[in-house]
């Protein structure tokens, strides 16, 4: 079985003035988390990603199906 990390991460726009939120998850291989994949600026609402990551997280959701999920959370 795979073991999924989902991290919150925040980037600043100087250019807007604005701070976005997305979530990287990363895979425990061998003793060690790997990035696999990372969705930037899903947000600019922290409290919205928070929960998405905390939800997949929970749910230890494949990321195979996480492009998908980011798509219905914000459509």
């Amino acid at each position: 079985m795979n073991v999924y990390d989902y991290r919150i991460n925040e980037i600043f726009n100087t250019e807007f003035g604005v701070t976005t939120y997305g979530i990287s998850v990363l895979q425990r291989k061998d003793g060690q988390m790997h990035m696999v994949c990372s969705v930037e600026d899903i947000s600019s609402d922290k409290y919205f990603v928070t929960q998405l990551a905390e939800r997949c997280q929970r749910l230890q959701l494949d990321y195979l199906h996480f492009m998908d999920v980011i798509l219905d959370a914000i459509s």
